[in-house]
């Protein structure tokens, strides 16, 4: 949809269907350079687009867009987070190695999202690779 919207010239695109398809329809075409209407992005999903851009421009996502750096803590944020032993529960989204919270400068950990009702949750630790282990 993206390439063909792209092909086309496009500048936009409405997406619908599911929530999880809107919201990666909106990332996908917003990382392509296009307007994206039917889908409203949380404060998460505009950090994670600008750390997206910043890393395809060789640059830290301090530097592309400082405003979410600056953003106030939400529940269900990545930067707030759970209670001591609290249980999150979630559709696993992503997971992966990268330099802790996608910062060039920090060591390698290893990072989860879950997508929760009450948004995006991105939970690091370095022996979550661990539990995704293939036995």
């Amino acid at each position: 949809m993206v390439a063909i919207a792209s092909e086309a010239g496009r500048g936009e695109v409405t997406v619908s269907g599911t929530e999880f398809f809107k919201k990666e329809a909106w990332f996908a075409a917003s990382l392509a350079g296009l307007e994206v209407r039917g889908y409203a992005p949380t404060d998460f999903e505009r950090e994670r687009l600008a750390r997206a851009l910043g890393a395809r421009r060789g640059a830290a996502s301090s530097e592309v867009e400082p405003q979410a750096q600056s953003a106030p803590e939400l529940k269900g944020s990545a930067r707030s987070r759970p209670a001591e032993g609290a249980l999150i529960v979630g559709k696993l989204v992503d997971h992966g190695p990268a330099p802790y919270a996608h910062d060039p400068r920090q060591p390698m950990s290893y990072f989860v999202r879950i997508e929760t009702e009450q948004g995006d949750r991105e939970i690091w630790g370095v022996d979550l690779e661990r539990a995704f282990a293939t036995r």
